[in-house]
């Protein structure tokens, strides 16, 4: 089953209203539905509520779902009404507290430190919980960030309540005073940004934030993809470009099994047709390809005339297969793209772009 999921990023209070615009624009274009803010750090020397209040206008702009992080100190100056503003609970609160605050607002529960006596005295409590999302912290010191094992069983609990989950990934422009990233689990701290993303999505999250301030025009590109639910993979022969590409529901666990969608034809006759017509463009005849070859993790293969009635069909080796005389090797994973293969049972839906695409 195709996971449901949602993106969003992060703004600062001093970052300033001109580049916190471009950065918003940036993440619309991307397809970012959520924002992250911050009351409560203490290097930000600036108007907190003036500038508060200028991000809220830019969100309501962009019809964003802006999360701004109070703690006990901060909560008076984020005294808001906003239909989209959610108020994220950091340090200070008693569960009474954050209750109360629940008939009023809606909340964003810390799902790093909060436990399960506490929620479920909140249950017993008639809270809310689909007025409810939750957020793990993000961790600027290296070797401080929580494990994947930890997080996944905090999504879980959450779950269980009914409650959405959240975490940061680090981006490329990193946010002061310590410049380490912000990510929540260590272990991304130093992953490729678009694997961590989907290693977070695979951990039961439900929304992936940016912790840091900026991406790269590349990361930007790759964000984009993930936001509508797919993974660009480049290959060495840059075929089969730009259609997105539907894993079974029933996948395999030795090849990427691609079916037919709305974007390339509704049947299995249609889609054949369309490899057929396309690899012919490549002047790619698959009966003349060698079977010889052992075939290997990442290797593009369409079924050649020996399967008869699955003739064309598109597949992406997950293992080393052997030999097989009835698919054919038409080209293969680049090998920076090798590690996102394992996510594709996950996101279900994958793209071939332009080696041009990226750096």
């Amino acid at each position: 089953m195709k996971k449901k999921f949602e993106t969003g990023f992060s703004v600062y209070l001093s970052t300033g209203k001109e580049k916190n615009e471009k950065i918003i624009e940036k993440a619309v274009k991307s397809g970012a539905k959520y924002v992250f803010t911050s009351l409560n750090i203490s290097e930000e020397k600036v108007d907190k509520q003036s500038e508060l209040e200028k991000i809220i206008r830019l969100c309501t702009e962009h019809n964003l779902n802006l999360i701004v992080d109070i703690n006990s100190t901060t909560k008076d100056i984020a005294n808001l009404n906003s239909e989209n503003v959610y108020l994220r609970i950091d340090d200070g609160f008693t569960v009474d507290e954050i209750l109360n605050l629940s008939e009023k607002n809606k909340i964003v529960l810390n799902a790093s430190t909060l436990i399960e006596e506490e929620l479920e005295y909140m249950k017993l409590k008639h809270a809310k919980f689909s007025n409810m999302l939750s957020l793990h912290n993000f961790y600027p010191k290296r070797f401080t960030g929580i494990s994947k094992k930890y997080l996944l069983e905090q999504n879980l609990k959450y779950k269980k309540y009914g409650i959405r989950t959240m975490a940061f990934v680090k981006g490329d422009e990193l946010r002061g005073p310590i410049y380490e990233g912000l990510p929540t689990v260590e272990e991304h701290r130093n992953m490729r940004f678009l694997t961590s993303c989907l290693d977070l999505l695979s951990l039961s999250t439900d929304v992936i934030l940016v912790g840091d301030i900026n991406l790269s025009d590349e990361n930007w590109k790759e964000f984009g993809y993930f936001s509508k639910g797919a993974i660009p993979l480049r290959n060495e022969h840059d075929i089969l470009t730009d259609k997105v590409f539907q894993d079974r529901i029933d996948s395999s666990e030795h090849v990427v099994r691609a079916t037919a969608g709305g974007n390339i034809g509704e049947t299995r006759k249609d889609f054949c047709e369309y490899i057929k017509e396309e690899l012919a463009g490549y002047s790619i005849d698959i009966e003349k390809i060698s079977s010889d070859i052992p075939i290997k993790k990442g290797d593009i293969l369409i079924s050649n005339s020996k399967y008869l009635r699955y003739e064309g069909e598109l597949e992406i080796a997950l293992k080393n297969l052997g030999t097989d005389e009835k698919r054919s090797v038409v080209s293969k994973i680049i090998e920076k793209d090798m590690e996102l293969l394992d996510y594709i049972s996950i996101v279900k839906q994958f793209e071939f772009v332009s080696n041009n695409n990226s750096d």
